[in-house]
This record gives C-alpha cells, structure tokens and sequence, in this order.
C-alpha cells in the first residue's frame, strides 16, 4: 500500500505545474462535475475528462483503484 500511496503522491505531485497553466479552473471545474456523477451513480462521468492531460486521467484511475482494493 505504501508503493501505491507514493506513486499516487507522485502523480498528484506532477499535476500541479499543468494545473498552473490552468489559472481560471476550467479543469477543475471539469473534474468537479466527473466527481459529482462518480458519487451519484450518473451516466457519461467519463466524458468530463475524456479531454484532460494524461497525468490526471492516472491520477484519477489510480486513486479509484486504491478505494476498489482498500475500501
């Protein structure tokens, strides 16, 4: 757990420079609305991030994974 949990620290890491360049929060606006429909059980959350940097789409897997096999 420890492996993943630093992996997933490194990816949350390497999204703040990509952050950066997004200053009025249109992607987290995009990610705030993917969470909302994750939690609330809605269709097409997957179409909020089709279009994001790479990084975050593992960011948000890997995250996902740690609750699926350490809830």
């Amino acid at each position: 757990i420890l492996l993943i949990l630093t992996i997933q620290l490194g990816l949350g890491l390497a999204t703040i420079p990509l952050s950066m360049g997004h200053m009025d929060g249109h992607e987290m606006v995009k990610f705030m609305n993917w969470a909302q429909s994750i939690f609330t059980f809605r269709a097409g959350a997957a179409d909020y991030v089709a279009d994001v940097h790479p990084i975050f789409k593992a960011h948000l897997a890997l995250g996902l994974t740690i609750l699926l096999v350490f809830p």
